[in-house]
């Protein structure tokens, strides 16, 4: 048995018997059915609760607005407790549980329909595919709650489904498709992927690399294929072991770069750009150790763009002398774009809107680990980063965890030199870092 294979094995039974964050996971038995050129779903959901959650006297949850959940369980309550104006409309419920009662079945469904524009599209259902996630809120979602789940998709009998997690089965009927995706190590959303792809695969030292593309094209997905194995191999050993059974290039029908966990959502024509394969996706493979490995706590500041930069863009530079390159284009970048009156701290950086939130979010948080590498040695900032991520796998964490393991393999007191970059205390909204 490979290294690889012994880790994942061993970090699946550890996660089912003794994993912390099991203790307060939500566990999700959804049966979803698409009509996508009608953009409607129509859901199942059996939601298993932690002794944690059972315990309280009732559990809240935020649906897309619309979908009017109905529970089938005897005895528990359902209240709508108030809609939520926003990007996405929004309906916040209550569910009053009897004692004893963990698990709640809901039955809901409607119509999601968005236009896609740019990166910004919270999901869609219509006829050139279905892209759902988090953000559009197609599932009961308990705040601060991470999950697992287990998800049977119904789909028109040409069309495919792809998410994170294994593909537990799949059939095919004269009118129907139907697949089954897993995934029980804790994650931090639920993401539905469809349309009609052409699937390419390639099993190597117990990973299995994928290509879901919108049109046959095997001398594309043999390059993607190959080059998956050789960045996972190559983070495993200076990072620490993958944490996932899969990772899948997926095609999308307008301009995206989204990381999942196991898989990346890429546009059409961004796969095809020649570059990419060096520059973009090495990024989102990468981004299932920061951010779908190791989660994010928005309230420190999402640090895993920074990290991923630094670690991805910025060494494939450095492997051809150009490190020193690219980070003078991101100052160059931060001076053009960033100024007194868009500046922010890092500590409230969320995600890029613009320019000027990507010059602070990438390229100054990137600049940040490079300084504390200078500061500390390669060597030591290699053990920091494998402390990092061997004890936050799965957890949501800031740079108040990063410093710590810093601060354990370096035996320095760090705690001004992230206070100094990240400005903390600014924003009366953020919580500060434990000092």
């Amino acid at each position: 048995m490979t290294q690889l294979k012994y880790f994942r094995k061993a970090l699946l039974l550890f996660a089912l018997w003794s994993y912390p964050v099991l203790a307060t996971t939500i566990f999700h038995k959804i049966d979803v059915k698409l009509s996508p050129d009608e953009s409607l779903l129509s859901v199942l959901d059996v939601l298993t609760f932690p002794d944690q959650l059972c315990e309280q006297p009732f559990v809240e949850f935020k649906l897309h607005a619309g979908l009017e959940p109905v529970v089938l369980t005897p005895g528990v309550h359902l209240s709508l407790q108030e809609t939520v104006p926003s990007r996405v409309p929004l309906e916040v419920y209550k569910l009053k549980l009897p004692s004893g009662v963990c698990s709640v079945e809901i039955s809901y469904g409607g119509e999601i329909e968005y236009a896609p524009v740019g990166e910004s599209s919270p999901g869609t259902i219509e006829s050139r595919g279905v892209f759902l996630g988090g953000s559009t809120w197609w599932y009961p979602e308990v705040e601060g709650r991470l999950l697992a789940f287990n998800m049977t998709a119904t789909v028109p009998k040409d069309w495919s489904v792809v998410s994170q997690g294994e593909l537990a089965s799949q059939s095919k009927g004269e009118e129907e498709s139907e697949f089954v995706w897993q995934e029980l190590l804790p994650q931090d959303d639920i993401y539905l992927i469809a349309a009609e792809f052409f699937y390419y695969s390639l099993q190597q030292d117990g990973l299995l690399a994928e290509a879901w593309l919108r049109t046959p094209d095997e001398q594309l997905a043999e390059k993607y294929l190959k080059v998956t194995h050789s960045y996972i191999k190559m983070y495993s050993e200076s990072i620490g072991p993958y944490p996932y059974k899969k990772f899948a290039l997926v095609e999308n029908f307008w301009p995206t770069g989204f990381g999942m966990p196991s898989f990346t959502l890429l546009g059409s024509s961004i796969i095809r750009l020649p570059f990419i394969l060096y520059t973009s996706y090495p990024h989102e493979v990468l981004h299932n150790w920061w951010g779908n490995g190791v989660y994010v706590d928005y309230g420190q500041g999402n640090w895993s763009e920074g990290l991923t930069s630094y670690q991805a863009d910025h060494d494939f530079k450095a492997m051809r002398g150009q490190g020193h390159e690219y980070r003078r284009d991101a100052l160059n970048n931060f001076s053009a774009y960033v100024n007194k009156d868009n500046d922010f701290p890092l500590a409230e950086f969320v995600g890029r809107f613009d320019r000027a939130s990507s010059a602070i979010g990438y390229g100054k948080a990137m600049m940040l680990f490079h300084m504390l590498k200078v500061r500390l040695s390669e060597s030591v900032f290699s053990d920091g980063i494998r402390d990092f991520y061997a004890h936050n796998l799965f957890q949501k964490s800031g740079y108040s965890e990063l410093r710590d393991s810093f601060e354990k393999v370096s035996s320095e007191e760090l705690s001004r030199f992230f206070q100094g970059r990240l400005r903390i205390g600014v924003s009366k909204k953020l919580r500060p870092l434990k000092l």
